[in-house]
């Protein structure tokens, strides 16, 4: 059986210990590349650089001790670009954080660039899987400064989410290669350990208000992110799962976005769907 190989990417840029931490993971399950953006894209989706002229492409092998890149775009320009040019060969599994702050609810996860990065590669047929943590206001300010370093309690917790995505890897991984777009998206409490199972979920309905305030100068507006309510849900929502402090596993099959209302019920493992028949 051929060697799988992985790509890693986040959005909150490459220097990021997360990633870091996930990319030594990940290494005991086949090659592994590194393409990922040269500082924080978050919010950003699955935005593509159209606009720009270049993308530029930097080496940094030596940083992770595999092929890596630092590129001036979103993370979903760098799993495109890593895809098409970089890799030298198929990827079989895309990996995408581990996230500074959670990707749960909707609002979140289709305007996050960890999810949007995923995506990419879900779009292009690998299997793809998006890590995120929640956490707390304190650590959440201090990892987004320069140079920032992970506090000790901070670090313990990211090497057992680290683990346990790469645990979640090496399954997803030896299936076949799906038939639609999915995305195994994984969310984790702040203090979670190697251990704590993941719990499949849906995507909570969050309902997000207002993210702009006004300013003292007129016109003008700061951004100022609120998080709103869930709707009410018959199943297990991911924000439900976190806040209860167990981490979440919600499987985003965009691929019935294009699926008819006659269509039979395929699996979130990718299984095809029957052909449509004409009329």
């Amino acid at each position: 059986m051929r060697t799988p190989t992985l790509l890693a990417t986040n959005d909150d840029g490459i220097d990021s210990p997360l990633l870091a931490a996930l990319v030594r993971a990940l290494r005991p399950l086949g090659r592994v590349l590194v393409a990922a953006p040269d500082g924080e894209r978050s919010w950003i989706g699955k935005a593509i650089s159209r606009q720009k002229p270049l993308l530029r492409a930097e080496p940094r092998d030596a940083m992770f001790g595999c092929p890596a890149w630092s590129i001036d775009g979103t993370p979903a320009d760098c799993v495109n670009l890593a895809l098409g040019h970089l890799a030298g060969g198929p990827v079989d599994l895309v990996v995408s954080g581990i996230n500074m702050g959670s990707n749960a609810g909707l609002p979140l996860i289709l305007a996050s660039g960890t999810v949007g990065g995923a995506l990419e590669g879900a779009l292009a047929g690998t299997h793809a899987v998006a890590s995120s943590i929640r956490l707390g206001k304190a650590d959440f300010a201090r990892l987004k400064l320069p140079d920032a370093t992970l506090p000790a309690h901070v670090a313990a917790t990211v090497e057992a989410i680290a683990a346990r995505t790469a645990k979640l890897c090496a399954q997803v991984v030896r299936r076949p290669r799906p038939r639609r777009p999915i995305v195994h998206n994984l969310n984790f409490p702040p203090d979670a350990t190697a251990e704590t199972p993941l719990v499949r979920t849906t995507a909570a309905h969050l309902r997000v208000g207002p993210l702009w305030a006004p300013t003292d100068e007129p016109g003008t507006y700061a951004f100022a992110f609120q998080v709103g309510d869930d709707a009410p849900s018959a199943h297990l929502t991911d924000r439900a799962c976190i806040d209860a402090g167990r981490a979440t596993h919600a499987i985003l099959d965009f691929g019935r976005l294009a699926v008819t209302a006659g269509a039979a019920r395929a699996d979130a493992l990718g299984t095809a769907l029957p052909r449509p028949r004409i009329q």
